[in-house]
């Protein structure tokens, strides 16, 4: 399976400026063959609470027809962040896009204690398969929860993934946690980060990818990049 994991930066509030801005990073990440794209967490909207109920987006938005025919054109899945509308409060959601089929959207079951004013938590952590691997797929906070660590050991994946919206400093900590994860649970991780201007922080990349030992394969610095892993019999390369 080969996966592009894309660390780029958003404008708060500007979706069709992010949208443009995601069918560019699509296209160029499928100059080669790419079976999976995970975008950070509210990618298409920019990391924001405090805007998030005015912007948010419904599944029947015409925005998922143009993921759609991305999605067709390169046969690739494509995840994309943006708060989900209900009818109370927002949730932050992966809208996830497989070719030919109806755009999935998974709701953030774990919200950290800053975002519960703001926004609705879903009812439950989301497992999908790509290319024969078995995915866990968490944002963010909920990565980091007891909870998530039950959950791999109970699903057994093949993969877990995760978008962020973090600080350089938040991610950085972060690494040895994942480090930690990834040899506990023998299972590779991958978490995918913003950059640049957020919501009262500055989101500072540092994408990066674990193997099943915990080993560190590879990791983006700060700018706009595409994070490229092969994973063939379980194991990147």
């Amino acid at each position: 399976m080969q996966l592009a994991l894309l660390q780029i930066r958003s404008e708060v509030g500007a979706i069709q400026y992010n949208l443009k801005k995601h069918k560019e990073w699509v296209t160029r990440a499928c100059v080669q063959t790419t079976d999976l794209i995970i975008f950070p967490e509210l990618s298409l909207t920019g990391y924001t609470t405090k805007q998030a109920n005015n912007i948010a987006l419904t599944r029947q938005d015409p925005v998922w027809g143009v993921f759609s025919k991305l999605s067709n054109q390169h046969n690739t899945t494509i995840v994309v962040g943006s708060p989900l509308g209900t009818i109370k409060k927002p949730k932050i959601a992966a809208f996830i896009t497989k070719p030919q089929q109806k755009t999935e959207c998974y709701a953030k079951h774990l919200l950290h204690v800053d975002e519960q004013p703001f926004f609705d938590n879903g009812i439950s952590f989301k497992v999908f398969y790509i290319a024969g691997k078995k995915i866990v797929f968490f944002i963010c906070y909920e990565s980091f929860t007891i909870d998530a660590h039950e959950f791999i050991n109970k699903q057994k994946p093949d993969l877990v993934l995760a978008s962020a919206a973090k600080t350089k400093k938040a991610m950085i900590s972060s690494y040895d946690y994942l480090q930690q994860l990834a040899k506990n649970t023998v299972t590779p991780i991958g978490i995918v980060n913003c950059v640049g201007p957020c919501e009262g922080f500055i989101g500072g990349g540092r994408s990066a990818f674990w193997d099943e030992n915990g080993k560190l394969i590879r990791a983006l610095a700060e700018d706009e990049g595409i994070l490229r892993i092969s994973l063939k019999q379980n194991s990147p390369n």
